[in-house]
């Protein structure tokens, strides 16, 4: 049985709506049915009065573990490995001001020695407030602040880190792909052919498609192109692989100077692997591309992800046409 943040705050509302459990059932499944009698044994025995405090305390708690939506924006591996360094009821602590997602992966991830050992729900929810407040402050000051959407104004290059993870993966592939088609302009179309029949048929179709459109493209930045294909490099098999880190390594050429810290928050943003690859590729080429250039680049970063067309994206609306 899998009893939620969600179930312990439907059978709250419920208890301070003056409404028995069974008289709600209907509107739910039978599955989510059994886990809100389960979050609901924690009210039994209890007089209408001391239920409503019970009810209150708990729904202050679930609103205040959705306030600290801070490592929410961060991939969970990042979050596991600092948590690796913490007691198991301090990482229980946390679990509870994470979402879903995220809990799944860490609980995943850990040793099954430190799983056995984390605190249940109802069992953090009986720790003092400002001691929760401190547990989770001291944890979340270990990560670089993202500040979220709704306090920027116009969508710009240094917003980027706004995307969601699966975004940001997706939007680096798409790069890649145009960094391929922008190495390939210019060349024989026998080479290309011979090029692209090595990859599979849904990335040829993309390289080539884009051909057309890269056309007139600064002699400079198809260069660089070339180099960044050539250069490529992936220690782990696979297309999507190989194309993202070539993403990821044109994307490194768009930053220049002065994106230190949008840097930062990708890298947060991202798996690991993927992260560490981005900074090793901003190292390599921080110096390597002229103002004009660089400039280019951002404004093509910009237009991908136009294209892509993330509607989904806490941002969409805001991308600049």
């Amino acid at each position: 049985m899998n009893v939620t943040q969600r179930h312990h705050a439907f059978v709250s509302l419920a208890v301070l709506a003056g409404k028995e459990l069974s008289s709600l059932e209907g509107f739910l499944a039978e599955d989510e049915a059994q886990e809100c009698r389960e979050a609901a044994r924690h009210f039994e025995g209890l007089e209408p009065a001391e239920a409503t405090e019970k009810a209150k305390h708990l729904l202050r708690s679930l609103l205040a573990m959705e306030r600290f939506s801070g490592l929410a924006e961060i991939h969970p591996a990042w979050v596991l490995t600092a948590l690796a360094e913490e007691s198991p009821r301090t990482i229980g602590v946390i679990l509870r001001y994470l979402p879903s997602r995220h809990v799944r992966y860490i609980l995943e991830h850990l040793p099954e020695t430190v799983r056995q050992n984390i605190p249940q729900l109802l069992e953090i929810f009986s720790l003092p407030t400002p001691l929760l407040s401190i547990i989770k402050r001291r944890f979340e000051q270990r990560f670089l602040r993202l500040p979220m959407s709704r306090e920027q104004g116009e969508f710009a290059f240094e917003h980027l880190y706004l995307l969601k993870p699966e975004e940001l993966q997706a939007l680096f592939f798409d790069v890649g792909l145009h960094e391929m088609a922008m190495a390939f302009s210019g060349l024989s179309a026998k080479t290309v052919h011979t090029i692209l029949n090595r990859l599979p048929l849904r990335e040829a179709k993309q390289v080539r498609a884009r051909l057309d459109a890269v056309q007139g493209f600064p002699e400079a930045l198809l260069h660089e192109a070339r180099f960044t294909v050539i250069e490529a490099s992936s220690s782990k098999p696979g297309v999507n692989q190989f194309v993202t880190e070539i993403g990821l390594a044109a994307f490194a050429r768009s930053l220049g100077e002065g994106h230190d810290l949008l840097l930062k928050r990708l890298m947060l943003k991202l798996p690991p692997v993927f992260g560490y690859a981005l900074k090793r590729a901003a190292e390599e080429w921080k110096k390597a591309s002229d103002d004009a250039v660089i400039a280019f680049r951002q404004q093509l970063v910009l237009e991908r992800l136009r294209d892509a067309g993330y509607r989904d994206s806490m941002i969409d609306s805001r991308i600049a046409a």
